[in-house]
């Protein structure tokens, strides 16, 4: 695969440096505009926000139950809130600190996107027009618009796998040493981080050998395994000690069978299509079993055509410049490994999680990095056909992704995204929360009165565990004893949007079993409070 190198195109390389690091500040300026409000709040980034503070206040990675009192976190992983916090020490709250991590993140990812897919082509162009897909679509500006581990999570993903091309690179063992290291505060941000090791050690044996005749160098493999995984291992088995130490279970999973439904499935599809294609006059909904089908097929396609591409590399029947060729064939190993992990991780281990775009940003990068490389290709054909071709083809991307833009930056403008926008921040429930004092706070959202009151609550049992999908052990004493502290005057429940949950099918028994024999203290706009007055 001969490409056009940035030698043999018509400017100087410095250029392509200084039309990166422009794209990176342009970058870091368009998040900052689309976050007037600063970033958005759910659940987990209260969490993440929680763990932050009490990190600050030296009570460690906790939480606050609902009598004031800290408990370790271990359903998050913690590095997140642990850079939060150390934001926090020079000032800005971890609130105000998650918007300008995420901020300069979405710069650095914005440039490491063009950084190493010119390493795989060998062509500035396409590195650079890589970088504008990233920066263009949709949901990854989504993502680092919220509080969340995602940013981070793709930040570290990028230098895990560019330390291991330049160790590949230099044969220099301290380059894989930071590969693995990374790699380790990459799982201590998202568990699936587990995927880069998957990633890097398939990397190690496959091209553990560049002899001719030789597949495997088994020395070579079991040496540069041994010294990633050195470096990996150390935080990470931490990590789980000290989970297993305060709650028994190391990963704060249970390995059960819940596989992917139809429905998630589904979702997951229309998420994808969404992002890639236009979604004008429904198309998308008409023809989701099509597209579906469609997905497969071409996911097949591209595997098979990696391993192709592979074992003819390994037989030198084609002509490739090996250090662009690994750097190409890492990011879509990545793609894949990533993409297993995660649907092993949702059918055995965590059945809460869904195909949403936060969670499948980490597959759409590689997939970009592919396109681009295709297009690089095409390009360097060097006829005016195939040049025109890859042209016209960006563009469409860019016109369907800029569809999808006009309206999200429409969104991100006019209000705070989840718990910082209006709806919450001007909740009526909200606010008579905060005037409740000595009483114990149970809730259906005790992310929202934590954030917006500085209370700690209790959370209202459901009957299914979200994790297992199954019944949730000592539902109904639970419930039993939440309503006597409620009837004796020492809780309250604060039940949000109870009206329209309660004519929800899948909800009303859970609210029936909430308000049960309970005396209503307030009925609001958006939610029920349930609770003796005081004056009774």
């Amino acid at each position: 695969m001969n490409q056009v190198t940035d030698k043999k195109m018509q400017y100087p390389q410095w250029l392509f440096w200084v039309l990166l690091i422009t794209l990176g500040l342009a970058a870091v300026w368009f998040m900052r505009y689309l976050t007037p409000d600063g970033m958005g709040l759910v659940n987990d980034s209260v969490g993440y926000i929680g763990g932050a503070r009490n990190i600050a206040a030296g009570n460690g990675y906790s939480r606050l139950k609902g009598n004031g009192v800290p408990t370790p976190i271990t359903n998050y992983p913690p590095f997140f809130s642990i850079v939060l916090a150390g934001i926090s020490f020079l000032g800005p709250d971890p609130i105000e600190g998650s918007l300008i991590l995420n901020v300069l993140l979405f710069g650095a990812n914005v440039f490491m996107m063009g950084f190493l897919v010119r390493k795989a082509t060998g062509n500035g162009l396409w590195g650079l027009a890589a970088a504008v897909f990233f920066g263009a679509s949709e949901p990854l500006l989504r993502t680092h618009s919220f509080a969340m581990t995602e940013p981070l999570y793709l930040f570290l993903s990028f230098l895990v796998l560019w330390f291991y091309l330049k160790f590949s690179e230099k044969e220099n063992w301290l380059w894989l040493a930071a590969s693995g290291f990374t790699a380790s505060l990459a799982f201590l941000t998202r568990y699936v981080g587990v995927s880069l090791y998957g990633t890097v050690v398939l990397c190690l044996f496959l091209f553990s050998s560049k002899e001719k005749g030789i597949f495997i160098n088994w020395r070579r493999f079991w040496k540069g395994t041994g010294i990633f995984l050195a470096a990996g291992i150390p935080l990470v088995l931490a990590w789980l000690a000290r989970n297993f130490l305060v709650s028994q279970n190391a990963g704060n999973r249970l390995l059960l069978w819940h596989p992917v439904t139809r429905d998630m499935l589904n979702e997951g599809m229309q998420n994808f299509w969404s992002w890639l294609l236009p979604e004008t006059g429904g198309l998308i909904d008409r023809y989701l079993n099509i597209l579906t089908v469609l997905f497969f097929v071409l996911l097949a396609v591209l595997v098979t055509g990696t391993v192709i591409a592979f074992v003819l590399y390994k037989r030198e029947r084609i002509q490739v410049v090996e250090d662009r060729f690994r750097a190409g064939w890492v990011f879509a190993l990545q793609g894949w490994v990533y993409l297993a992990t995660l649907v092993f991780s949702m059918t055995f281990l965590d059945a809460s999680p869904i195909f949403e775009d936060r969670i499948l940003a980490p597959f759409y990068i590689p997939l970009l990095a592919i396109f681009a490389m295709i297009l690089s290709w095409l390009w360097g054909r060097k006829k005016l056909v195939w040049m025109a071709g890859a042209v016209v083809i960006s563009l469409g991307l860019l016109l369907s992704f800029a569809e999808d833009d006009v309206d999200a930056i429409a969104e991100f403008r006019q209000d705070g995204q989840g718990f910082a926008h209006s709806n919450w921040t001007d909740s009526e429930v909200i606010a008579a929360v905060k005037d409740l004092d000595n009483v114990t706070l149970f809730s259906n959202k005790i992310t929202a009165i934590y954030i917006l009151t500085g209370k700690p609550a209790y959370v209202v049992p459901s009957p299914t565990n979200p994790a297992t999908r199954l019944p949730r052990e000592g539902y109904e004493e639970d419930m039993a004893s939440i309503h006597e502290s409620v009837l004796a005057g020492k809780s309250v429940i604060a039940i949000f949007n109870f009206r329209a949950l309660e004519n929800d099918p899948e909800e009303a028994q859970w609210m029936k079993d909430i308000s049960n024999g309970m005396p209503v203290l307030k009925e609001l706009q958006d939610g029920v409070i349930f609770g003796i007055s005081p004056k009774n």
